[in-house]
């Protein structure tokens, strides 16, 4: 429809949430680039530019800058003109994690990275680059990568907590939504628990499998 070379899937964001967030960056010159901005970036960047409070939620309770889950949809012609002209080299990246906000010792240790949702910064000037939003968030991405302990900080923080826990009740959720509104199905209301000290709501355990 709009002939993008790069379109990213995105989804609604909480502020600070550890998840790249999509923005269009601005230069002083006028021309603008649609891309990812990393989460460790992102703050410290609106601080410095548009926003003195940094990455906060708006009236709508998200943040007004989707966060990107990586399902990327690339046009082929241009991607292939990229990897004659780049050799596939794309610019490196570090993401020191730290242990808490002092910022004085590591988490684990830290890397170079080479990120597929840095790509729209090797396409020419004049390349359509766009993300599309998924607002059912609970259809879309719900990771699982943060250990109980940091899920409850995360959970206390009155951020999403990315853990196992939630991981699968959202797969629950996400399957019985989808028998509710697709299927029309009827099913129990969903139940509030806790587990590992985060608050839940617990839905019917729908499990589909293909036959």
């Amino acid at each position: 429809r709009h002939g993008f070379d790069m379109n990213s899937l995105a989804v609604p964001r909480k502020a600070k949430e550890l998840i790249g967030a999509v923005a269009c960056l601005v230069h002083k010159d006028g021309h603008s680039l649609t891309t990812n901005v990393e989460y460790n970036q992102l703050d410290p960047l609106l601080r410095g530019t548009v926003s003195p409070e940094g990455d906060v939620n708006d009236a709508s309770g998200w943040s007004p800058y989707p966060g990107n889950i990586n399902q990327l949809i690339i046009k082929l012609d241009s991607y292939t003109t990229q990897l004659k002209r780049t050799g596939g080299i794309i610019s490196e990246f570090v993401n020191p994690k730290y242990k808490d906000a002092t910022k004085t010792s590591f988490k684990s240790s830290t890397r170079l990275e080479c990120m597929m949702q840095d790509y729209p910064k090797a396409l020419p000037s004049d390349a359509k680059v766009g993300f599309t939003a998924v607002n059912q968030v609970w259809a879309s991405y719900s990771p699982v990568k943060n250990s109980p302990a940091d899920a409850l900080g995360k959970f206390k923080e009155g951020s999403p907590t990315h853990s196992a826990t939630t991981g699968e009740l959202d797969m629950y959720k996400c399957n019985a939504m989808m028998l509710s509104q697709l299927a029309g199905a009827t099913l129990p209301a969903p139940q509030k628990a806790t587990f590992n000290g985060i608050k839940c709501e617990v839905y019917p355990h729908v499990v589909l499998s293909p036959e």
